[in-house]
């Protein structure tokens, strides 16, 4: 930040379905920078002339009400203890702790990001109040700022990953080994939910169990069609600890074997996969391994045929049809979290998930893992999780 500058982060709007509130956690910066995890809180962090910092932190205050129908909320006390900031007031304090602190400022940081405009509706309004009453202010964004922070992860970050991790992989041993005693896509998803919620923790997304023809849709999530003879059921989830995600893809055979061409076509994918893994490493570009993966995919494609060389030196947008997805993004307290930069760093976790998806095959193979970058190279946190074709088969059998 700037001298003489103010950043203000505001947490998630509640939302309200029938008459019940529910939201995910308080907001992925205010959690961030705070480490307190409730919704209604403000944050004002100020730097003055003389690079001396403060910050203010707002929470809501409780009530007989709010403890009848919601329970306790954070006392500042609680509030001070979790975040490490002295300053901690009640949310009907913020006004007139903004209006005194910006008398003096230059700058005004505020965070606006598309992931975020439909639930951040207060703190846009505040924005707009705020642009027309400071005036001589220079309004700037946080966003690169605090996504550059957020990108590289600590290592009590990576722990929170890991930990998630070993959740996820025992759901989906779990799913693995009772798969052939299943009969829909709704009691995989169940499965997964049993795992995750009697581990204390939860879905980091709605999770994708996608059989026959529906693992060709990329972000089916309707979870209740009866498995056919010889379906692939391609399953995308993950569960989140303390708000960090987890985002793994596999594909498996519901009958316990794969056929000859699904091998086929599994074989390519997880190859391309394995590629794409193995060329991730410090200061490349992002763009540039989704570039490598997709020429390498599409040499695969023609290998086996799906499609021809001719056509493709014709129009390289054909692989397309197969792999309509890019090789992956950036991981976090976002699923799909914020990058200030593509270039890859140490710190950095991306997902790399190659697809095949052949609508009238009904086949659709999505292999995904979660890979830390590290100066030493690519590490996969979610090696655990069988994709070979011979374990899968061995565990789904024995």
């Amino acid at each position: 930040m700037k001298k003489n500058s103010i950043a203000v982060f505001f947490s998630k709007d509640v939302n309200v379905k029938g008459d019940n509130e529910y939201f995910d956690f308080c907001d992925p910066n205010i959690f961030y920078l705070t480490g307190v995890d409730q919704a209604n809180i403000k944050l004002i962090m100020h730097k003055n002339s003389k690079n001396e910092i403060k910050s203010y932190l707002f929470v809501q205050q409780s009530t007989k009400f709010l403890e009848t129908w919601h329970g306790k909320k954070l006392s500042i006390v609680q509030s001070r203890s979790i975040s490490g900031i002295d300053n901690v007031y009640l949310l009907k304090d913020f006004e007139d702790k903004f209006d005194k602190l910006s008398k003096k400022i230059k700058h005004l940081y505020t965070f606006e990001h598309k992931m975020f405009d439909t639930c951040l509706n207060d703190y846009k309004n505040f924005i707009k109040k705020s642009k027309r009453k400071l005036k001589g202010v220079s309004i700037e964004s946080s966003a690169k700022i605090i996504s550059k922070l957020r990108q590289v992860k600590s290592s009590e970050e990576i722990t929170q990953l890991q930990n998630a991790m070993e959740i996820t992989s025992e759901a989906f041993l779990h799913v693995l080994k009772n798969l052939k005693k299943l009969k829909n896509e709704a009691q995989v998803s169940a499965l997964l939910s049993f795992d995750y919620i009697r581990n204390h923790t939860k879905h980091s997304y709605e999770p994708i169990c996608a059989s026959g023809a529906n693992s060709c849709i990329m972000h089916y999530v309707t979870n209740k069609d009866n498995f056919k003879k010889n379906d692939l059921i391609l399953i995308d989830s993950g569960c989140e600890i303390n708000n960090y995600k987890n985002d793994i893809s596999r594909t498996f055979p519901v009958s316990g074997k794969f056929t000859k061409r699904q091998e086929l076509i599994y074989e390519t994918c997880l190859k391309v996969q394995k590629y794409a893994i193995s060329i991730v490493k410090v200061g490349m570009n992002f763009r540039d391994l989704d570039e490598a993966a997709r020429k390498f995919m599409s040499i695969e494609l023609i290998k086996i045929g799906l499609i021809k060389k001719k056509d493709y030196d014709k129009d390289e947008k054909i692989v397309n049809k197969f792999y309509p997805h890019s090789i992956g993004h950036f991981l976090g307290l976002d699923t799909h979290d914020l990058a200030s930069t593509l270039v890859l760093e140490e710190g950095h976790v991306i997902t790399i998930e190659p697809g095949i998806y052949i609508n009238k095959e009904k086949i659709g193979i999505r292999i995904e893992d979660n890979i830390l970058v590290t100066n030493e190279g690519p590490v996969n946190l979610s090696k655990s999780i069988p994709k070979e074709i011979d374990e899968i088969e061995r565990i789904m059998n024995n």
